[in-house]
């Protein structure tokens, strides 16, 4: 739980939650980013028996979205090559938005 203080008082404790460290894990499960570190190109291999939409967003150590794509995914491994050389050197984080939830990686760019 947590609450918020400052000169005026402090706010009320937030509610309890429960997180599940490893849920991140088993979202990556059949899922390859490829190389990496790379000087801008990424090939994204999703294999984990999953249909549907998968929205790819990346964002710098700031948090601000700098590239996003939504992809289909069919009953077959999607294969996908994501290009990020334009984007400056840096560690970036890949949000991998699946039908199931979102799953997140780390991306280093050259």
């Amino acid at each position: 739980r947590v609450r918020a203080c400052n000169s005026i008082g402090c706010s009320a404790y937030t509610t309890e939650a429960t997180v599940l460290g490893n849920r991140n894990e088993q979202l990556l499960k059949g899922i390859a980013v490829y190389p990496n570190p790379s000087s801008g190109i990424f090939k994204v291999n999703v294999d984990n028996g999953q249909q549907g939409n998968i929205t790819l967003r990346v964002t710098d150590a700031l948090g601000r979205v700098v590239a996003t794509e939504t992809l289909v995914k069919g009953a077959a491994a999607l294969q996908h090559q994501l290009d990020l050389s334009k984007l400056s050197t840096g560690v970036y984080q890949l949000h991998l938005d699946l039908p199931n939830g979102t799953a997140v990686t780390r991306l280093m760019k050259q």
